[in-house]
């Protein structure tokens, strides 16, 4: 019995944490949704092909912020860093077979570039493929949005309730395949 209770009040958290996050959720879908309006009346594309650019648009963003976030802390220590500005050095092994430290000469401005280009190509094709993977949820919040919606304007209930039923979606899906995050996580900075 005290199982089944902890089980409840956990799912009860779960469904209040995902409220919660709807809330900025909604914010975001709102804001892209306008954009699908737009791309659909400009372009004349069909209703997923406008879905499919705005997603694109919104995962893009949210994949550079999140993988940008971590050099923002790494900027704050390359302050503190003792070595003269910009000296780089590496450990290697000599010919005797000790481990020394060198100075690495300073990259060229086109080997920037060409990590930076790369860079972007690589998160490109990680929000293509996120994208592709949440079309399905797209149309789910599409459908729970076309149910609640009263008029095709600002309706913010609509857009509120469709962000939590995605956001459901997906909390069952993590829950029914808990590697997901994971394998996730490991797409944006590893692949």
């Amino acid at each position: 019995m005290v199982d089944f209770a902890q089980t409840l009040v956990e799912f009860f958290v779960l469904l209040i944490n995902l409220l919660l996050l709807a809330i900025p959720l909604a914010a975001i879908v709102f804001a892209f949704g306008r954009l699908e309006g737009r791309l659909e009346k400009k372009f004349k594309l069909s209703w997923i092909k406008a879905s499919a650019l705005s997603a694109f648009a919104a995962v893009f963003l949210a994949i550079l912020i999140v993988y940008l976030l971590p050099f923002s802390g790494a900027m704050q220590f390359s302050s503190n860093d003792n070595l003269p500005t910009g000296i780089t050095t590496q450990v290697v092994e000599d010919a005797s077979g000790q481990l020394v430290e060198q100075q690495i000469p300073g990259s060229s401005l086109l080997d920037s570039l060409g990590v930076m280009l790369v860079t972007f190509l690589r998160l490109v094709f990680i929000s293509a493929v996120l994208t592709v993977l949440l079309l399905p949820l797209i149309l789910l919040a599409s459908g729970v949005f076309s149910k609640f919606a009263k008029k095709k304007s600002a309706n913010i209930p609509a857009f509120y309730l469709s962000s939590f039923a995605g956001l459901f979606m997906i909390a069952v899906i993590i829950l029914a395949l808990p590697w997901i995050p994971a394998g996730i996580a490991y797409f944006i900075f590893f692949s």
